[in-house]
C-alpha cells in the first residue's frame, strides 16, 4: 500500500506523527524528485508514505533527458537525520 501526499509539508507532518506514535520506520529513501518513508502495519504489511515533486520541477532539458532529476537532498525535511544515519550504515 502507498499513501501519496500532496506536498512535502504534508509528508513532514505525517512523518512526525509516525515518530510520535513510536511506529518503527524501516527506511527512508531519497529519490531526488521524491521521498519515500517505509513502515509496516500491525499485520506486517509494507506501507510507503511518499511525496513526489511535480515532473515540471525535475530538471528536464528540451530534448527530454533528465538533468539532475535524481539529485538527492532536494526535499529536505524531518527525515534528514534518518537519511544521514542510513548513509553511515551503508558507507
Amino acid at each position: 500500500m502507498a499513501w501519496y501526499m500532496n506536498s512535502v509539508e504534508d509528508l513532514a507532518e505525517l512523518y512526525n506523527r509516525v515518530k510520535e506514535k513510536n511506529i518503527p520506520i524501516e527506511r527512508v529513501s531519497d529519490h531526488g524528485h521524491a521521498i519515500g518513508i517505509y513502515i509496516h502495519d500491525p499485520d506486517g504489511n509494507g506501507i510507503e508514505l511518499s511525496y513526489e515533486m511535480p515532473a515540471s520541477e525535475w530538471g528536464h532539458d528540451p530534448s527530454g533527458y533528465m538533468i539532475g532529476g535524481t539529485a538527492k537532498g532536494r526535499l529536505s525535511g524531518p527525515w534528514d537525520e534518518a537519511l544521514a544515519r542510513q548513509a553511515q550504515v551503508t558507507a
